[in-house]
């Protein structure tokens, strides 16, 4: 749910459309079929709880600390975490695909109320070539 609270943030901060986004989100072979139903929920701004964000977090916690006990890092899983934990912390049941909020006020993206439309403007990106030293 992160990667997809991520790209919904990054889209709609470069001008996409984020009812848009969620459509063709949907439509992508990467998106789980669970996650569906979270994606038209959250284009319609519906978090109320279907798997509550304190479930989930209970949930990484226990793979974190199986994780551990194995010696296998998960760093990736430690992220999303820490990232469930912040939206956790605004107080809401919410369901656990609020990150996408989350994400959201972090990349400083404004949403209408009606239509949950994107009102964000562009921005430029400058993309800098590192070489590697020899």
């Amino acid at each position: 749910m992160q990667a997809i609270a991520e790209s919904v943030a990054l889209g709609q901060k470069e001008g996409l459309d984020r009812h848009r986004l969620f459509e063709v989100l949907s439509r992508t072979a990467v998106i789980a079929p669970a996650h569906l139903g979270k994606l038209s929920r959250a284009d319609r701004g519906d978090y109320s709880a279907q798997f509550a964000i304190r479930l989930m977090n209970k949930d990484f916690g226990l793979v974190l600390e199986t994780a551990a006990a194995a010696r296998v890092p998960m760093p990736a899983t430690a992220a999303a975490f820490q990232m469930n934990v912040a939206e956790f912390n605004e107080g809401k049941e919410e369901d656990f695909s609020a990150v996408i909020t989350l994400m959201e006020r972090l990349a400083r993206v404004e949403t209408s109320d009606v239509g949950n439309r994107s009102v964000a403007a562009p921005c430029q990106v400058r993309v800098q070539s590192f070489s590697a030293a020899r």
